[in-house]
């Protein structure tokens, strides 16, 4: 009686490294695209604050510093996870590896 649940097949270690090279990869692109994000805000934040010193409009040009620190808060608990995940697929690599090897 063939398995109802795909989680009940069997897997072979070859299914569990494509599996795990797949984890790693979406997840260390999620880390690349979270840093451009990142950068591209703080670009957009540092010229905001360059124009108004530049205009003398202090309270704008405190605000887009506020905003930048706001944006590194959130940009370091975000990479924080994205790490975490990336870290799960290097473990499942490295095992996966370790079982190829010794078959």
């Amino acid at each position: 009686m063939p398995p109802t649940n795909p989680i009940d097949a069997d897997l072979t270690v070859k299914d569990g490294y494509s599996l795990a090279l797949k984890w790693f990869e979406i997840h260390a692109d999620q880390r690349m695209k979270l840093i451009q994000y990142y950068l591209s805000a703080a670009g957009i934040c540092v010229t905001g604050a360059a124009v108004s010193i530049q205009n003398k409009l202090s309270i704008v040009a405190s605000a887009f510093c506020i905003l930048i620190v706001v944006f590194g808060i959130v940009f370091k608990a975000f990479d924080r996870r994205t790490c975490q995940l990336i870290k799960v697929g290097e473990n499942a690599l490295t095992k996966t590896c370790e079982l190829l090897v010794s078959q």
